[in-house]
């Protein structure tokens, strides 16, 4: 007679796989002045059943706008490890996304050990739980900082409705994009998803807006 074995917890997950782009990443000082390939393969954890029952993007995550955000990410910052390009997109993807569980991502250099082996890997995986958040309410905003590094803090901005987006403003070098609602710029059109905003102009839209940021720290400054 054959047993039936009990069903173990969902492990549904989304890949975003052969992501290729070149960009600066590394330590030596040719690896500073010229852009080299990088591959990722990103891995999302989520539960899928709700979308697979409606229909709707909103219950699942759009694969286009993870490979924009982690373009985004790494043209950015210009990283000199992998294992902090890494560690940082886990921590964006997770802001961005509420929806997801888990977050695998693997990194290659193919350049990095001059033909001498095939690539030079970092791979990764991380739960929610591995960023503790910590929550900053503001008269017009509220911040949910989801992880500092020594050379950037990546952090989730929540605008409501008519809210302005000029307090939010820091000083220093930041990208942010629009995750969820609207942002209507002063002057020019509505910004899209994804979209790098390059100033905090204007104001979020009826349904509020929520952006990523990545902002770097100050050289030498350290802790919160």
């Amino acid at each position: 007679m054959n047993e039936t074995r009990p069903l173990g917890p969902p492990r549904d997950c989304l890949r975003v796989e052969g992501i290729e782009l070149e960009c600066i990443v590394g330590i030596r000082p040719a690896e500073r002045k010229r852009p080299q390939r990088v591959r990722l393969d990103v891995t999302l954890g989520l539960d899928l059943a709700r979308a697979g029952r409606s229909g709707r993007i909103a219950h699942t995550v759009d694969y286009s706008m993870v490979l924009e955000e982690v373009t985004n990410l790494l043209y950015f910052r210009e990283y000199r490890l992998i294992e902090m390009a890494t560690e940082e997109i886990a921590a964006m993807l997770f802001g961005a996304h509420p929806l997801l569980d888990t977050v695998a991502v693997r990194l290659e250099k193919p350049e990095a050990l001059g033909g001498k082996a095939r690539a030079g890997v970092i791979e990764i995986e991380r739960t929610r739980a591995s960023y503790p958040v910590a929550t900053v309410t503001l008269e017009h905003a509220r911040i949910e900082r989801y992880l500092e590094t020594q050379e950037a803090v990546l952090e989730v901005i929540t605008v409501p409705a008519h809210g302005p987006l000029a307090p939010l403003d820091r000083r220093g070098r930041s990208i942010q994009w629009l995750t969820a609602g609207v942002v209507i710029a002063d002057e020019g059109p509505r910004s899209e998803l994804g979209v790098p905003l390059h100033a905090f102009e204007g104001h979020a839209g009826e349904s509020g807006a929520v952006l990523f940021r990545c902002a770097l720290r100050a050289e030498g400054a350290h802790g919160p």
